[in-house]
C-alpha cells in the first residue's frame, strides 16, 4: 500500500486529507482526515491535531483528539495528551499518556449466517490516565 512521508523539516498548519497511509516525521497543527488509512507519528514528530483514521500509531509527541475506526498503538517513545476513541488500543511500557481513553467495540448480530447491521456501540472500557 502506498504511503506519503511528511519529512522532519516540514511544518503543516491546517487540514491534511488523504487516500493513502501517512507517516508524519515533521510538525502538524490542525486536522488530519485519513478515514480509511493509517497515520503514523514518528519518534521525532510533533502533532497538535484532531485525527480521524482507520489506524493510528504514535511514537512521537501528540496533543489532541484521536478517533480511530480500528486501533491505536502508543509506542514506548510516545508522549500523548488528549483523548482517544477507538475499537482497540495497545500501549507499550514507557509511553506517557495523559487524558481520556475510550475503547468501544461494535457488536454485530448474525441471522441465517449473514451479518446484519451492528447494534449500538457498546463501551468496553473507559479510563482517564494521568
Amino acid at each position: 500500500m502506498e504511503q506519503s512521508v511528511i519529512g522532519a523539516g516540514v511544518t503543516i498548519q491546517g487540514e491534511l486529507c488523504g487516500a493513502e497511509n501517512v507517516v508524519l516525521q515533521g510538525k502538524m497543527q490542525g486536522t488530519i482526515d485519513l478515514a480509511q488509512y493509517c497515520l503514523t507519528v514518528g519518534e521525532a514528530a510533533i502533532a497538535d491535531a484532531v485525527v480521524t483514521a482507520k489506524h493510528v500509531v504514535i511514537a512521537g509527541t501528540f496533543t489532541g483528539e484521536i478517533q480511530a475506526a480500528e486501533f491505536v498503538e502508543l509506542r514506548a517513545t510516545a508522549r500523548f495528551s488528549g483523548s482517544i476513541l477507538c475499537d482497540r488500543i495497545a500501549i507499550e511500557a514507557g509511553a506517557t499518556v495523559v487524558g481520556k481513553v475510550e475503547v468501544v467495540r461494535e457488536r454485530s448480530t448474525h441471522s441465517a449466517g449473514k451479518a446484519t447491521q451492528p447494534s449500538a456501540a457498546q463501551p468496553q472500557m473507559a479510563a482517564s490516565i494521568s
